[in-house]
């Protein structure tokens, strides 16, 4: 029986060493490979395509983590010198490391969408909720993809082009109609709760809307969401939670919460460029699709708005009532957190030295 005892205390410390071995290491402590790229022939392609309409501030040469797929890339930060919409394409010739003798893609183009608008400009417009619209004084974080795990991206070349431009943008303007436009209908569905708010100097709690969506299948999902508006500045993590009855109030709120910057109006900031869409050909196929790129905090002017989804149930099947069932309606449970950005979390590492203090 001591023998068996010994084994398997060995077999146990055996087990847990692999699990050592196997995981990975943390992506902000894991040594990374350099990358072999010529940073100053990307920089002087980019620029001439920029044809002097954008300034390259600073670039530099990054790879992410074997956790977030090991990719290299070259970061150029570039300042508008005039608002308007302009598109980034950059192409490459692409290796597939599996399918060498007849791959699906041969060739890779990229397309980089960058919206400018005028100087103290509303960055986050009703109709752009998950995306940020740099204005002019900002800076913007543009990534050129340079290779893959296992996979290398080479000849890389760059296309730019002006799609409008706005002639009023050297002064600070107010918010556009068409964005004030739906805030009266917004407001007019919103709940308007009596609940504690310890933000109320930095962000105006405005009320609750629950959204429902039904299921093919009978029932329902209800959805509720917090509004908050900007006041002042301020830096925070907000935490937004259910109060429930019978759970303790330290109970409700959820322990993720959201990295808040609010900013006086027309501060600089950077920005990272979300979005791409990705066209991948060869000779014999050719497809497209859309990738994102998004970070977590959340940088606001006042009179910016912010929802947030806190609570959500499910109702399955035929509903025994013979009337529809009115969805719970909790009011929110605010909590005011210290300032934190995680910097492992989605493509945090990228932005989160250059957030306004």
């Amino acid at each position: 029986m001591r023998a068996f005892e010994v084994s398997l205390k060995v077999c146990a410390a055996a087990a847990a060493l692999s699990l050592c071995l196997l995981s990975p290491a943390p992506a902000s402590q894991e040594k990374r490979p350099p990358v072999r790229h010529d940073a100053a022939r990307l920089r002087r392609a980019l620029a001439g395509a920029l044809g002097g309409e954008f300034e390259i501030v600073r670039d530099e040469l990054t790879r992410r983590s074997t956790y977030h797929g090991g990719s290299a890339y070259w970061l150029a930060h570039v300042r508008p010198k005039r608002a308007g919409h302009f598109s980034l394409k950059y192409a490459y010739r692409y290796e597939d490391p599996v399918n060498k003798g007849a791959p699906l893609y041969t060739h890779v183009e990229r397309t980089i969408p960058i919206p400018v608008g005028p100087r103290g400009c509303w960055r986050r417009p009703q109709y752009m909720a998950s995306y940020y619209l740099p204005c002019l004084g900002d800076t913007v974080i543009l990534p050129v993809l340079l290779d893959a795990y296992r996979s290398t991206y080479t000849g890389h070349t760059f296309v730019f082009t002006v799609n409008s431009l706005d002639e009023t943008a050297g002064s600070v303007k107010g918010p556009e109609p068409w964005e004030l436009s739906l805030r009266p209908e917004e407001d007019a569905g919103l709940r308007a709760d009596e609940v504690p708010n310890p933000l109320a100097e930095h962000l105006k709690y405005l009320g609750s809307r629950t959204d429902v969506m039904l299921h093919r299948a009978l029932g329902h999902t209800a959805v509720t969401y917090a509004t908050f508006e900007a006041v002042r500045p301020g830096r925070f993590n907000l935490s937004v939670g259910a109060r429930l009855p019978g759970v303790a109030p330290a109970a409700h709120a959820r322990d993720a919460s959201v990295p808040v910057i609010v900013v006086e109006r027309g501060t600089p900031v950077t920005w990272l460029a979300a979005r791409e869409d990705v066209r991948g050909y060869s000779g014999r196929f050719g497809s497209t699709w859309g990738e994102n790129r998004l970070t977590t905090p959340v940088i606001m002017q006042p009179g910016e708005r912010l929802t947030l989804p806190y609570h959500r149930y499910s109702v399955r099947g035929r509903d025994p009532e013979p009337e529809p069932r009115r969805p719970a309606e909790p009011a929110p449970f605010i909590r005011r957190l210290p300032f934190h950005v995680e910097r492992d979390d989605g493509f945090n590492e990228w932005i989160v030295d250059r957030l306004p203090k």
